[in-house]
């Protein structure tokens, strides 16, 4: 599992910004950045967001640990055009633990493909505090648990089996409403990560 703080810490030393340069290019206190990065304290995605804007990295750049195919197989045929078809093991998947305490799991790679193929897993309790939206459209089933999803102000209630399908543009968030962990299967075109 990749710490998100641990990676910002890490690419914020090779650009060689102190936290001060790194607050006033994100916009995120120097306090919360230091926190976030020893691993004290979440934060919004939204504040990751600007922080890896800040850095000029993209979001999946906190995924790599060993390079672009980190576990996947690519098929090579004389048919297929190289890259076309990607296999991620259940063991080589990269994982993220995120900021509200819940961690998600690449199910595709995220490299020059045009959509996101993601798992995600929230405890109990576990809540995105702020909204967020990207470019594109969204859409995911509820694998196990009750979910909550907050969407431009709506709210809707998701218990196992159910699924939905939005315009990512619209403010989102999610929460465990539940008494069991929640875990959710979702798929992103364009890529926002």
């Amino acid at each position: 599992m990749i710490a998100i703080g641990s990676k910002i810490k890490e690419h914020r030393l090779r650009q060689e910004l102190t936290l001060k340069d790194l607050s006033r290019k994100s916009g995120v206190s120097v306090g919360l950045l230091s926190q976030i990065e020893r691993g004290v304290s979440s934060s919004s995605i939204n504040n990751i967001q600007k922080i890896v804007k800040a850095l000029g990295i993209g979001f999946t750049t906190l995924f790599e640990e060993d390079g672009p195919d980190n576990g996947t197989s690519h098929a090579h045929a004389d048919h297929l055009k190289p890259n076309s078809v990607s296999v991620v093991r259940r063991d080589k998947r990269n994982k993220l633990l995120m900021p509200f305490g819940g961690f998600m799991e690449l199910l595709a790679p995220v490299y020059n493909h045009r959509m996101e193929f993601i798992f995600f897993r929230y405890p109990v309790g576990a809540r995105v505090k702020e909204p967020f939206f990207h470019e594109g459209e969204e859409c995911g089933m509820v694998l196990k648990g009750r979910f909550k999803a907050i969407i431009g102000g709506r709210e809707f209630i998701l218990e196992e089996g159910d699924s939905i399908y939005f315009d990512s543009t619209i403010p989102h968030r999610w929460e465990n409403i539940g008494d069991t962990e929640v875990e959710f299967i979702s798929a992103l075109s364009p890529p926002s990560l």
